[in-house]
Parts: C-alpha cells; structure tokens; sequence
C-alpha cells in the first residue's frame, strides 16, 4: 500500500536543520533563564533578555529608517534576529516544541534547505507585514511566524498533492493558535503577533507549493487555484 507524502513514516533522525534552529532558541533561553534566577551570576547580566530584546528584536520604526538611511546604516538582522529572542520562557518552550514537530514533518517532504528558508521566509515576511499594517508600539520577537511558516509549508504540500484541497481538520490547529492570541489581545491587551503569524503561514504555504512543484509551475499552480475560486 503506498503511503502519502505527509503519512506516517518509520522513525528517522531529527533533520539537522530543525535541532540547530531549536538550539538556538533554547540555548539562548537557557542563557537569559539562568541570568535571571541567578544561576549565572557574575557570567551573565540579569537583564540580558531585556538587552538582547532591545538589541535584536524588530521595531516598526526600522522599516521607515531603511528609506531615510543608506542600507549600511540600517540594522537589516532584526528581520530575522527577532525569531531567537523571547519574552519569557514559557514562550520559548512552546516555539521550540513547534518548530520540533513542525519542522520534523516538512522536512520528511521536502530537502533540509527548503525547510530553512520556508522558516526564514516566513520569519522575514512576517516581521514587514506587522510593520506595514501595524503602527507597532510592542517590538515584534519570538519565533511563530517562523513556525507558523512551517505549518504553511506542510498545507502548502497537501495543497499539491491533493490537487488544491487541504483537510480541514489541518486548518483547525493554526485557526486555533491565532484565536487564542486574539482572544488574549482583546482581554489582556498587548502585541497584535497574530497578523505577522498569519503572514508567515502564508509564505510558508507559497514556499512549500514552490518546493514541490518548482517557481513557474507552482506560480501557474496557486494561479489556476485562484481562478476557480
């Protein structure tokens, strides 16, 4: 019996490029948790996260400086940089279980360097689309667009490989995620994320038709789709 492209398949190792991005993410957490319980005392400031969100995170602002500034002067890294950096622990816990799972299924779809640049397309589209839409008073930082971006990347294959239907019991798991966040942005305030979320799961979706199909054929691809909506 022949399996589908997103089936369960036998146990393989964890590709390498999903461990190196949660390594990332969790050995910089380990840095700032151990600063701010004290465990690395004398080795690492106690407000190294509030130094590392100030320094690398993403402000709306940046966007308007890079058309007032020459290109060297502007901080271009906080387009992606913002992805490692997160508010508080829990945070980076639930980013490094995502991009985990997620990652680990794209990959198996996929080549590894794909699975990169969907995280990082992603990562980058989000932080602009929360940049144009938004008139940002929170930095934008943490990892789900990247994340969000690999889920797309997985609709993105279903998409092909089912001829432009995607189960919608796969859709329910993003829909859920961005609710809370909105439900949490309407109770408690705070950063509208869920805009740059979307973004990312948008590019992710267009980057995993690309990688499955190639850029002109999956250009004529998501072009046929549209039309017959």
């Amino acid at each position: 019996m022949n399996q589908g492209p997103l089936d369960k398949v036998s146990p393989r190792p964890m590709p390498r490029v999903v461990l190196a991005l949660v390594t990332v993410i969790g050995g910089l957490e380990l840095l700032f948790s151990a600063a701010e319980t004290g465990l690395a005392a004398g080795l690492i400031s106690v407000d190294s996260r509030q130094a590392a969100i100030q320094g690398f995170s993403f402000y709306e602002p940046l966007l308007v400086q890079q058309f007032s500034v020459s290109i060297l002067g502007v901080e271009w890294y906080r387009l992606i940089s913002y992805a490692f950096v997160h508010s508080h622990f829990t945070s980076a816990v639930f980013s490094a279980v995502f991009v985990l799972a997620f990652g680990n299924l794209l990959a198996r779809n996929m080549p590894a360097l794909h699975v990169l640049g969907i995280f990082f397309a992603g990562t980058v589209v989000g932080a602009l689309t929360f940049a144009l839409f938004l008139d940002a008073r929170y930095p934008l930082l943490g990892s789900s667009p990247g994340f969000f971006a690999m889920f797309g990347g997985i609709l993105g294959v279903m998409f092909v490989t089912s001829g432009g239907q995607v189960d919608r019991r796969l859709l329910s798991i993003p829909l859920f995620l961005i609710g809370l966040q909105v439900i949490a942005r309407l109770v408690f305030g705070g950063p509208d994320y869920w805009l740059a979320d979307i973004a990312g799961c948008l590019a992710g979706l267009i980057g995993g038709v690309f990688s499955r199909l190639g850029i002109r054929p999956g250009l004529r691809f998501l072009f046929q789709r549209i039309m017959r909506r």
